[in-house]
């Protein structure tokens, strides 16, 4: 898009006002000769020429910073050019210093807008020294008067300049989180589905808290249950393909999570709060954050922790937990809205499968005593198929696996889709030794499905519930069982067979 004829160039505007007024200095410090001596003439106008070029023609705004003063200290020198052809420090000619310090004070740092006026007054004081119709009494009289005054014009303008800039950026931080608090609303009371709230939220949130200026917007959402906890969403601005299988971590490896449910207002956190962090997914996940801020997120049946995490160094101030307070109540509504909804259904929308909050109710309505077995199963290589091949492919790839998994089980079985690669079966009247077959069936049947031309594999823990234990505590133990599967290099299937006698509260819990 072409610039406007009438918009000044970033060049123009350093350097123009002085060489305006150089050149008028120039101008008037020759009209006392009449140009009657060419050879004197020649010299005032090649030094007005030195200083368009020096001033004007080097390109001071790619130099460093430490050299923005040159421009108006030779203004300030030109002036001195003017009083010197007159021989006096006439108030009328000293007052064009002016100019230059008030330019500085609006342009440029404290630092050099003192430079420019010692040079200003250095001026002066040049100018009376050289003559001796000056008295010392009187130069040291237009020195304090000129002192003062010019200190005082560039500190009033500086204070002017700085609550000038502060306003302007408080107006446009207030616009700025205004409009992405407002379209953040929209958008989060446009869906129905818990996922999408999620994903729309940590967007919003790193958007809305983190400067404009930081290197990289990030944030995460933790579903917090019990002993466990499952990054459901994360967002990285610069990452090119967003994580879409779930991180798991123990809650107690992350104290801030349990600070942020505990408090009503968002709580602020170090890097030392990650040091518990075992080596795994979760602390490759964080490395290199340096603090950040979390706020806890309760709505029925349902427990989260959103983290704003920074790599910079600095730190949220007061301010920034008064946002995200204000952003939370939104997210809150609209994700207690989403889950209402989604309680009235019972089938995963993308492979036709049971869905995780009808798997669980079903999981924990089943009489005690009876026999059946637990199966927790996650797709090893859904990270892989979505950075190569998007989210299609990654829905391409869940939607094939959800019906291998119905080939392999019985019209009795029960099979659901439990977070975004994770599938979990209960097989009734069936025992963990019985189990087995079924267990070894899905690990040969998954690789039969093609993942961007390479067979892909899963892992599988099995579990078995008799009358000492319940569905909860067996689910617990074959997801660890599934765990211990994938460390090994996934697509195998491993049993526990670990008595267990207590139930799991914090899973009776999550699944309300």
């Amino acid at each position: 898009m072409a610039r406007p004829l009438l918009r000044p160039s970033r060049r123009f505007r350093d350097a123009g006002p002085f060489l305006l007024t150089g050149a008028w200095v120039i101008a008037v410090a020759m009209y006392p000769f009449q140009f009657a001596n060419p050879t004197l003439t020649a010299e005032y106008v090649g030094g007005a020429l030195l200083l368009y070029l020096v001033a004007f023609v080097i390109p001071w705004s790619r130099r460093s910073a430490k050299l923005a003063f040159i421009p108006p200290a030779l203004a300030c020198a030109a002036c001195g050019v003017l009083m010197a052809g007159q021989q006096s420090v006439d108030v009328v000619l000293t007052a064009l210093l002016v100019l230059p310090i008030l330019w500085s004070a609006l342009h440029g740092r404290g630092w050099q807008t003192g430079v420019v006026t010692t040079v200003a007054l250095g001026t002066v004081l040049a100018v009376g020294a050289s003559y001796t119709g000056i008295t010392t009494h009187g130069v040291s009289q237009v020195l304090i008067v000129w002192t003062t005054m010019l200190c005082f014009i560039a500190f009033t303008v500086h204070v002017l300049r700085g609550n000038l800039e502060t306003t302007i950026k408080a107006r446009e931080d207030m616009i700025r989180q205004g409009t992405v608090v407002d379209l953040a609303a929209a958008e989060l009371y446009a869906t129905l589905n818990p996922d999408e709230v999620t994903r729309i939220g940590v967007q919003a949130a790193a958007h809305l808290i983190l400067p404009r200026d930081t290197a990289s917007k990030e944030a995460l959402f933790f579903l917090v249950e019990g002993e466990r906890s499952i990054v459901l969403s994360h967002y990285d601005e610069h990452a090119q393909h967003q994580p879409v299988d779930e991180v798991t971590c123990e809650t107690a490896e992350m104290p801030m999570l349990a600070a942020a449910l505990a408090e009503s207002r968002p709580v602020l956190f170090s890097s030392s709060a990650l040091e518990v962090v075992s080596p795994g997914p979760i602390r490759d996940l964080l490395e290199g954050v340096t603090g950040g801020i979390a706020v806890g997120v309760h709505v029925p049946d349902f427990e989260g922790v959103m983290i704003i995490p920074r790599r910079d160094g600095l730190r949220f101030t007061e301010e920034h937990k008064s946002q995200l307070q204000r952003f939370i109540m939104i997210f809150d509504l609209a994700l207690s809205r989403a889950l209402q909804h989604a309680a009235e259904a019972t089938t995963d929308p993308l492979t036709g499968h049971t869905n995780r909050r009808e798997f669980m109710r079903r999981l924990q309505t089943v009489p005690r005593g009876d026999r059946y077995v637990v199966l927790s199963m996650d797709v090893d290589s859904l990270r892989a198929v979505a950075e190569e091949g998007g989210r299609s492919a990654r829905d391409d790839l869940l939607v094939e696996i959800g019906k291998a998994l119905t080939r392999c089980v019985r019209r009795s079985d029960l099979v659901a889709r439990v977070a975004d690669g994770e599938f979990c079966a209960m097989l009734p009247h069936q025992t963990i030794d019985t189990a087995t077959i079924v267990a070894e069936r899905i690990v040969k049947a998954v690789p039969s499905v093609s993942a961007l031309g390479k067979p892909a594999s899963i892992s599988v823990g099995v579990a078995g519930v008799d009358g000492t234990d319940d569905g909860p505590a067996a689910l617990q133990a074959a997801n660890r069982a599934m765990q211990r599967a994938r460390s090994a290099g996934g697509g195998r299937y491993i049993l526990d067979r670990t008595p267990r006698v207590q139930p799991a509260p914090e899973l009776m819990r999550a699944a309300g």
